[in-house]
């Protein structure tokens, strides 16, 4: 058998290998950085709605009894220094059941003041902008004969986005890193 027949077929064994590996191995890969996303975007939802949800807890307390009525609470400096994001933009709206805006953006979206439980957090929009939304219901001083208030706090997702970045490129980086390492294996083995 002549040399050039024998290394043309050693090229095409390998040509073949190569592509028998790359495209299962590219298949796996993009499902798994999808999953990947998917994962990633839904832990940094649950590591900031902790922090989301307990300006809603804070805001509703300075929602105070004021004869028949409810009242608002809170010094400006101590609702600036509350609603600082060095990242997002939040906006909130305090209303009671019947709908009066007692604090925050009047015209935050009615459909993040509803809803069947007492705490909500969930995906909407705000001047075009995606957000995440904490929705509290709650009656002022524990009395829950008494008015209902209903608590919205929406946060734009640009923190929450770069984490979700973050951690995909940390889990799929070293899972491409793997098939590359195990194609260059193929190729001079």
């Amino acid at each position: 058998m002549s040399p050039h027949l024998e290394m043309g077929s050693n090229r095409t064994l390998r040509s073949q290998l190569l592509r028998w590996l790359l495209v299962p191995l590219s298949a796996i890969f993009l499902l798994d950085a999808a999953g990947s996303y998917f994962f990633a975007s839904r832990v940094s939802d649950r590591v900031y709605d902790r922090d989301l949800m307990e300006i809603a807890r804070e805001l509703a307390l300075h929602v105070k009894r004021n004869g028949g009525g409810l009242a608002w609470d809170l010094e400006k400096g101590a609702e600036r220094a509350l609603l600082l994001d060095q990242y997002d933009r939040v906006y909130y709206a305090v209303r009671t059941s019947g709908g009066q805006v007692l604090a925050g953006t009047p015209d935050l979206p009615a459909q993040f003041m509803r809803g069947e439980r007492s705490e909500a957090l969930f995906n909407g929009q705000v001047d075009g902008e995606k957000v995440r939304v904490a929705l509290l219901r709650t009656a002022p001083g524990g009395d829950a004969a008494q008015a209902e208030v209903n608590v919205a706090v929406a946060e734009t997702r640009v923190k929450r986005n770069t984490l979700a970045r973050e951690i995909f490129f940390e889990v799929t980086l070293p899972q491409l890193l793997l098939i590359l390492s195990a194609l260059g294996l193929v190729w001079v083995g």
